[in-house]
């Protein structure tokens, strides 16, 4: 049935797109995106990539640094890769895209690189303030950072889209194309056997390293708090809606 509302609700807009007819679900089988951004999902594969590398004995940080500085599950097409340095460099606080999480964020800590980038390039080289810190603490604070990186990134995109929108570009190559970016980069891309998992549940795949994921695991942490997490996609399909064509609604 929830799925069924999704793909409905994908369908409900004025504005035909891909998924009229079979819809390319996320993992979490419950968005419905209207453009192909499974290559934006797949930024969440080398955050997990990055993980393995860390785990390796002894820890394989040039291996890890590669794939944050030249990417390596995410294509943009001709050989150019998605890398997360570019998502953690980006400055979002420049321009119309304004969103108040990210300029807030550069209000604290001074700078865009300064938020993600700068700790998380001097623990993958060893470098200050890193120099001195266990493996632990060097792999805590990267694989953590990556997840903050993709995070920040969901509330630009949303920004850009909400934007768009109410700047009359609700086409499906408009608002929501960067709403369905947000919600790529939110929950990933990896099938996940709902057999075994439960959205809502406590049990946690371990394999997307999505933001999405991640709430997931914290909400597991809180069993009779809120469940973000499952809360996630219907707010998502909701905005979709909203944002595309003459179902805008900027206040819905």
């Amino acid at each position: 049935k929830i799925r069924f509302a999704a793909l409905a609700a994908c369908l409900g807009g004025a504005v035909a797109g891909p998924c009229d007819g079979a819809c390319t679900f996320l993992s979490d089988e419950l968005y419905c995106p209207v453009n192909d951004v499974r290559e934006h999902a797949d930024s969440n594969k080398d955050v997990a990539a990055v993980a393995a590398r860390l785990k390796e004995d002894p820890v394989n940080y040039a291996a890890a640094k590669q794939i944050y500085t030249e990417g390596l599950e995410s294509t943009k097409g001709g050989g150019v890769f998605r890398t997360l340095q570019a998502l953690a460099q980006k400055n979002q606080t420049g321009g119309k895209y304004t969103n108040v999480f990210y300029s807030g964020a550069v209000d604290l800590y001074g700078s865009t690189d300064a938020i993600w980038h700068d700790w998380i390039i001097a623990c993958l080289d060893g470098s200050s303030p890193c120099n001195d810190k266990t493996d632990d603490f060097r792999k805590y604070v990267i694989n953590k950072g990556l997840i903050g990186v993709v995070t920040a990134y969901v509330t630009y995109e949303m920004g850009v889209a909400i934007w768009k929108a109410a700047d009359g570009q609700t086409t499906d190559g408009g608002a929501a194309y960067n709403w369905d970016e947000a919600a790529a980069f939110h929950i990933g891309r990896k099938d996940l056997d709902f057999s075994v998992y439960t959205i809502g549940g406590t049990t946690t795949p371990g394999s997307l390293y999505s933001p999405w994921e991640f709430n997931w695991k914290r909400d597991a942490d809180f069993p009779n708090g809120v469940m973000t997490h499952a809360h996630a996609p219907p707010i998502f399909n909701h905005g979709l809606l909203n944002l595309r064509g003459d179902s805008y609604n900027a206040t819905a």
